[in-house]
């Protein structure tokens, strides 16, 4: 029993060794364990600290790195906006590169249409200066024949002035010594055919010696001088010798021109000689005054007789006419005609105002300077 029970106890005390085996083999190995566990912890602890540091240090990287993006993200921006920029500039420059295109080729197009005028007008010049040259050639042809017929009419002037004159002449001596033959025994009747007859004979000559002032009027130039119009006029009306009741006067300031005297003292001459032969008092009055007109002088010949009705105003310029009958007043109807023609061949015009019964006035437009 004894036996039984120390062999319990050893069993038991065996059991209880190797379970105190067995928990210091286990404390053993926790204390393993924890030394293990402390020293994965002491590592856990390192790589902690080596983390927080790696981690502080990727920190300061990634705030380096934000602001290197920050920085970038404004270079960038600026950039791009440079980039916008230049955009703009660039699609300015291709506008303005083509609108200078489009300008070049217009201007191209203008060049080249400015070129077809220019030949085009070099062309019509070199047409022009041919037909300058023919013209000039039909000028001088024409002016050689104006010269040539000039010539014939002054010899034509002179035949009718001299050589038409001597049967005229005859006529009259004829007439004169018939009237003396037959003084005593020739009725009245034919004693005043025969005045009618010298009459016509001296109206003949007259009209003869019209047409040839007619035929040189404007043609002969003489000397250009300075005239002093007012003493033109005072002589001109001396050379008339208006009758003693007649007036004749100037008044207004008249002016001085540069002319030849003679045309212009023929103008004169004749305009104050046919308001005196053609008025209808013996105690008529004539006025002579001028006016400014730019480069021309206006003169007015201006009488109180008995008017020209309107139907002959232009009338009265024209070759061998007169108002009344040559039987009533003398005239050969040539005087005013060779008045126009004299004024316009001074570049002048000549006109008349006037009505049936009111007087006239004859204004003549003269150049200040010939």
């Amino acid at each position: 029993m004894l036996k039984q029970l120390n062999e319990s106890l050893e069993n038991q005390v065996g059991e209880r060794t190797r379970e105190l085996e067995d928990a210091r083999h286990a404390a053993q190995n926790m204390l393993r364990d924890m030394d293990r566990q402390r020293a994965v912890a002491k590592q856990a602890q390192a790589a902690a600290e080596q983390a927080r540091a790696e981690a502080e240090h990727a920190r300061a990287e990634a705030e380096l790195a934000n602001e290197l993006l920050e920085q970038r993200a404004k270079e960038l921006a600026e950039s791009q906006s440079a980039a916008m920029n230049m955009m703009r500039d660039a699609d300015r420059a291709r506008a303005a590169a083509e609108l200078a295109q489009t300008e070049a080729e217009h201007a191209k197009e203008t060049v080249e249409q400015h070129a077809k005028e220019l030949e085009a007008s070099r062309s019509a010049t070199v047409n022009m200066m041919k037909d300058i040259d023919r013209t000039r050639q039909e000028l001088a042809q024409r002016a050689r024949e104006l010269e040539r017929s000039n010539k014939e009419l002054d010899d034509f002037a002179y035949v009718a002035s001299h050589d038409l004159k001597a049967p005229l002449r005859g006529i009259d001596n004829l007439a004169k010594w018939i009237a003396e033959d037959t003084a005593n025994i020739l009725p009245e009747k034919s004693r005043g055919h025969l005045q009618k007859m010298q009459q016509r004979v001296q109206r003949m000559e007259g009209l003869l010696d019209d047409m040839l002032r007619y035929s040189r009027a404007g043609r002969i130039k003489g000397t250009v001088e300075e005239i002093a119009t007012g003493d033109l006029v005072r002589e001109t009306i001396d050379m008339v010798s208006p009758p003693e009741r007649f007036t004749v006067s100037v008044v207004s300031e008249m002016p001085t021109v540069l002319s030849d005297p003679a045309p212009l003292r023929q103008v004169f001459l004749n305009l104050i000689a046919n308001a005196i032969k053609h008025h209808d008092r013996a105690d008529g009055r004539v006025e002579v005054s001028a006016t400014d007109d730019g480069e021309f002088v206006e003169f007015m010949v201006s009488d109180d007789g008995p008017g020209i009705p309107t139907e002959y105003h232009e009338r009265i310029f024209r070759m061998f006419q007169t108002l009344r009958p040559r039987d009533e007043v003398e005239g050969s109807g040539m005087g005013l005609a060779v008045v126009k023609k004299v004024v316009e061949s001074q570049g002048g015009r000549i006109g008349v105002e006037s009505a049936d019964g009111s007087g006239s006035v004859f204004r003549v437009t003269w150049k200040k300077m010939q």
